[in-house]
């Protein structure tokens, strides 16, 4: 599942808990129990929701069910007063429950009909559209009815022709839930997304950052609770397997979250909560919430050695509106509105952006016009874009594909670099 991001409000998350996706005809289930997952970040990933075995046959759609929308979004409308049910004052964000008008739909266009064959495998996606799932003459008054298109289907012993989307994810990030040292084999819950899976791993499988703690950089060194970033490529029939197993933190918990404002002068920023593993608890995925610095607090960034020599996250100075931060907190939640955490460690992630080319600059950078509020409200109105020879491209060649015009959703490491921002995308999707 990928997401079309939502034009015309700025919608900081969404998130949505699927509870069915059942192949027709024979309702045949593909997703074990509901899981609750955020969209806006799959402009620029895609989620797995299951690999499961189905019967052979011809099927002829596909019906997904959905419960439970709630929108997070920023008012920079310039008018302050109720905004999807809520009073929402001017530059100021909210969340609405939006109310469900229909929580289903059934997609039977392309690839359907197909036939699924005995020891093949079959890969689906769908984009869920996010504008068109909000139907109403207007924010005030709309309400939740899910749309998506965008199914594709392969056949084989290898499941590919996604742009890398649907064969290989990486920087997956999850909490280890049991660990099969004989079989080669280990269970996590994704902190992206609610479903727990289970990945192969062999001798080729890489290991890092386990011999920091005492313990082997192979299977045998991870622990049931640990957090652990994968490198998942998907291998037929259906299998799910690690090619590399990078240790996050021994920490029982970890949170990410996107950046909204800063105030250096108080040490505190104001994030809304996109990704937990476990639960946060007294926190949801779309809650806005304020963390504070202290000395001590550690920051650092991990990406999976790319080259980022030259870019730094290592202080308070070196934060800005956009980015995503994985955090550990020194202690529990601080009930308030809204409520603060201390926080000990501040990791940089990659973000997700979505904007229009408006400057082709070289062969590997150019600059976008943000489509999100809150980078034109912190009076950011151009990123400057760089790719590397590791970027990989979805819809296009590389950089030589796009003109200005073009939107495009990227992802990767965005720097404050000193006030000109610098996003260096390890992925760029052309829309």
């Amino acid at each position: 599942m990928r997401d079309m991001p939502m034009w015309g409000i700025n919608v900081l998350a969404f998130r949505v808990t699927v509870t069915g996706a059942a192949l027709q005809p024979g309702n045949i289930p593909l997703i074990n129990s509901p899981m609750t997952v955020e969209m806006t970040q799959l402009q620029s990933m895609a989620a797995y929701l299951n690999t499961v075995p189905v019967p052979q046959g011809n099927y002829t759609g596909i019906t997904f069910t959905f419960a439970n929308p709630r929108l997070t979004f920023f008012n920079n409308t310039g008018y302050g007063g109720m905004m999807g049910g809520v009073s929402c004052p001017t530059d100021q964000i909210c969340e609405v429950t939006p109310p469900t008008l229909s929580g289903s739909t059934t997609i039977t266009g392309s690839p359907f009909p197909f036939d699924a064959q005995g020891g093949t495998s079959l890969g689906l996606m769908m984009d869920f559209d996010l504008t068109d799932s909000f139907q109403g003459t207007n924010f005030w008054g709309m309400g939740f009815s899910p749309m998506m298109s965008g199914f594709f289907q392969t056949l084989g012993t290898d499941v590919g022709g996604f742009g890398g989307f649907f064969d290989e994810m990486p920087d997956m990030i999850g909490q280890v839930t049991s660990v099969d040292t004989a079989d080669n084999k280990f269970t996590m819950r994704f902190m992206q997304f609610a479903p727990s899976l289970t990945f192969t791993v062999d001798d080729k499988t890489t290991y890092q950052g386990f011999d920091a703690i005492g313990k082997p950089n192979n299977l045998s060194g991870l622990a049931v609770g640990q957090i652990v970033e994968v490198d998942v490529d998907l291998l037929g029939p259906g299998t799910l397997y690690a090619s590399e197993v990078n240790l996050e933190s021994q920490s029982a918990e970890e949170t990410e979250g996107l950046v909204t404002g800063i105030d250096n002068a108080s040490g505190w920023c104001e994030i809304v909560v996109m990704n937990e593993v476990p639960d946060f608890s007294g926190v949801s995925v779309g809650d806005v919430i304020r963390m504070g610095w202290q000395t001590g607090t550690t920051f650092d960034m991990d990406f999976d050695g790319m080259p980022m020599s030259g870019w730094g996250f290592s202080g308070i100075s070196d934060l800005m509106p956009g980015q995503v931060i994985q955090f550990q907190t020194g202690s529990g939640l601080t009930p308030g509105t809204p409520p603060e955490a201390s926080v000990t460690r501040m990791r940089l992630m990659s973000s997700w952006v979505t904007g229009t080319i408006s400057q082709m600059l070289n062969s590997s950078d150019f600059t976008i016009k943000p489509s999100t509020g809150i980078f034109s409200a912190a009076g950011i109105n151009s990123l400057h874009v760089t790719t590397l020879p590791q970027t990989r491209f979805d819809g296009v060649s590389g950089v030589s594909g796009l003109s200005v015009g073009t939107t495009v959703s990227l992802r990767g490491p965005l720097f404050a670099n000193g006030g000109k921002p610098v996003l260096v995308a390890l992925y760029v999707l052309k829309r």
